[in-house]
């Protein structure tokens, strides 16, 4: 009798075993969303999605929420890829931040000009700015 009962419960059945095979189901799901991800090339989407599965914070997000997340985080990464595009073909002689410019006098650069430019202040007011140098 009892043995006739195991096969009637069968493994699938079981508590533990759906709990298992539920938990296997989920990860290749997202592992489907991870793939389809990077075939589509949304890179961003993608790193912040590889992100949120590791801090297990897409549990506390609704559809909405992470939808918004992942589209801000592709918007991010292209803006940065193309930022960093243009000015890998610009082919700047001198790569330097505002921080790391030297004001000295003999430059002729005003320290607190250059901070405001560097804002972009200039843009949204829709001011244009020209910049003049000599060759040495």
């Amino acid at each position: 009798m009892a043995h006739y009962l195991n096969t009637i419960i069968s493994e699938e059945q079981t508590p533990i075993n759906k709990d298992k095979n539920n938990f296997n189901f989920k990860a290749t799901q997202m592992t489907n969303i991870e793939n389809h991800l990077k075939q589509l090339r949304l890179i961003g989407m993608s790193h912040r999605w590889e992100a949120l599965m590791e801090t297990r914070q897409h549990h506390e997000l609704s559809l909405s929420e992470g939808l918004e997340i992942l589209l801000q985080s592709e918007e991010e990464d292209r803006a940065n890829r193309r930022f960093e595009r243009l000015k890998r073909t610009a082919k700047f002689r001198y790569s330097a931040t505002v921080e790391e410019l030297s004001y000295g006098p003999s430059r002729g650069l005003n320290k607190s000009q250059i901070t405001e430019l560097a804002t972009g202040e200039y843009i949204t007011k829709g001011e244009s700015v020209l910049m003049a140098t000599s060759i040495n």
